[in-house]
């Protein structure tokens, strides 16, 4: 019997793995650094929002 192909983009947009809570910071703070700071490239933006995780409350424990 031949195998059958999976579809990726259904398997991950239902269900998938879990997103981190880094991640999730990401994705809610990245635009929102984005919409102050339009002229920043992303390279730099993605990097003060990193910054911003260690520094913060939401960064790891440890």
């Amino acid at each position: 019997m031949p195998r059958q192909k999976r579809d990726k983009k259904k398997m991950s947009a239902s269900g998938g793995k879990k997103i981190s809570a880094y991640n999730q910071f990401l994705k809610d703070e990245l635009p929102r650094y984005k919409a102050k700071k339009p002229r920043v490239q992303h390279k730099d933006a993605f990097r003060a929002v990193a910054q911003q995780w260690s520094d913060g409350n939401e960064g790891p424990k440890s």
